[in-house]
């Protein structure tokens, strides 16, 4: 079923490909538009299953090839037992689902307001699922789930919406300092018990962590000094990082789109 719902899906995607903006790498479809890369893919699920993985990330974020997505068609839905398994149950996500959330994003501020949206909707469907199930919700509140995405936070960066970034920065430094304390204790632990491979390994990790933290305290106080200049600078900078990373076809110009 995987091999002949794989070459259904590459035929529907070369179709695509021909109307649209989106290339295909392989099981991946995507395309860079005003700085920005959308991209969805298939995914097989546990259960022998598909379902499809897409998302929107600007170049300033860490892009080191062509991405597929972060999150699936089956988190906006409330009922469990979703997927398809075939292209027919496909398609219409793709068209209901993905074309709309890729029309929206058509640049930065945009993308933004578009993936607060769709981080909104695939919390409503899951406290659905867990009120179902008579569950209790132990996921992150609405507002952290938001701001503490890093594409929201560099569509912000990109788009100068000072307010979004110091709501992102914010949940961010929290984030990492959480992070920090938590690998520390993980290295307390391997010390203990006399693991020292694991404890350098904690080390390496705390190390990796903190020089992350100290680069964006740095660019929160641009943030909040509403440095124009340097954040610009910055979201270039990386996008250039970014754009070396990335096959080069795909900042091709596909005609009028």
């Amino acid at each position: 079923m995987f091999r002949s719902l794989s070459a259904a899906f590459r035929q529907y995607s070369n179709e695509l490909c021909k109307q649209t903006r989106f290339m295909r790498f392989g099981l991946t479809n995507a395309y860079v538009h005003n700085d920005l890369l959308c991209s969805f893919s298939l995914k097989r699920h546990d259960n022998k299953k598909y379902t499809l993985e897409f998302g929107v990330r600007p170049l300033c974020g860490n892009i080191s090839g062509v991405w597929i997505g972060d999150y699936t068609i089956d988190e906006l839905a409330d009922d469990q037992d979703v997927g398809a398994v075939d292209m027919d149950e496909l398609v219409p996500y793709i068209t209901e689902e993905l074309v709309p959330f890729f029309e929206k994003a058509e640049n930065a501020k945009s993308a933004l307001e578009a993936l607060i949206d769709i981080i909104q909707r695939m919390n409503d469907a899951r406290l659905v699922v867990l009120s179902k199930e008579n569950l209790e919700d132990h996921g992150w509140p609405i507002e952290k789930q938001i701001y503490n995405t890093d594409s929201v936070l560099f569509c912000a960066m990109k788009s100068l919406d000072f307010w979004t970034m110091d709501k992102c920065l914010s949940y961010k430094m929290v984030f990492w300092e959480e992070m920090i304390k938590s690998l520390h204790e993980h290295y307390l632990h391997y010390v203990q018990i006399s693991d020292q491979k694991y404890a350098n390994l904690m080390i390496q990790k705390i190390i990796r962590t903190e020089k992350v933290k100290e680069y964006y305290e740095s660019v929160f106080e641009h943030v909040r000094e509403r440095d124009t200049k340097h954040i610009q600078e910055e979201v270039y900078r990386r996008e250039q990082i970014s754009r070396t990373h990335l096959p080069q076809q795909i900042f091709c110009k596909k005609g009028e789109m």
